[in-house]
């Protein structure tokens, strides 16, 4: 028991309480039962949206109960992290080919014309880091 008490240490918090007839009860965080006497309670991972939830044996979304250990670091990275990362590479996607577009449109090609087509476009904003690409332009 200790063993398995030490690997789980390294990948989540909990919280053990013993009973007075040497029943041993471990909760996920102090709140979601793991393990109650015999019984155990499974947790699982659902990646089908772009938050991953921990689910219980019940169905219920328990990340928020996972700060710590392994998994913790996993989903804050998951969750949190690229996330942000992704939202600031996108906004600066954004802004270069927004500026560019916008300083070329007050020059003139060599026709005297100001530019038909942007040089750079995206998708959306929210997309833009994926979707940015140079215009074609034929010869």
């Amino acid at each position: 028991m200790h063993a398995a008490l030490e690997n789980l240490s390294t990948l989540v918090n909990f919280s053990i309480i013993q009973s007075g007839n040497g029943q041993v009860n471990v909760y996920l965080n102090g709140e979601t039962p793991l393990v109650v006497g015999s019984n155990e309670y499974a947790l699982s991972a659902d990646f089908s949206s772009p938050q991953t939830a921990i689910l219980d044996s019940q169905g219920n979304n328990v990340a928020s109960e996972i700060t710590g250990g392994k998994l913790g670091g996993l989903l804050s990275e998951k969750n949190t992290t690229l996330p942000g990362y992704m939202e600031t590479l996108n906004t600066l996607a954004k802004t270069f080919a927004d500026q560019v577009n916008n300083q070329l449109a007050q020059g003139l090609d060599e026709s005297g014309n100001p530019p038909s087509i942007n040089l750079f476009t995206y998708n959306q904003a929210s997309d833009a880091a994926a979707t940015i690409a140079v215009t074609g332009i034929a010869p």
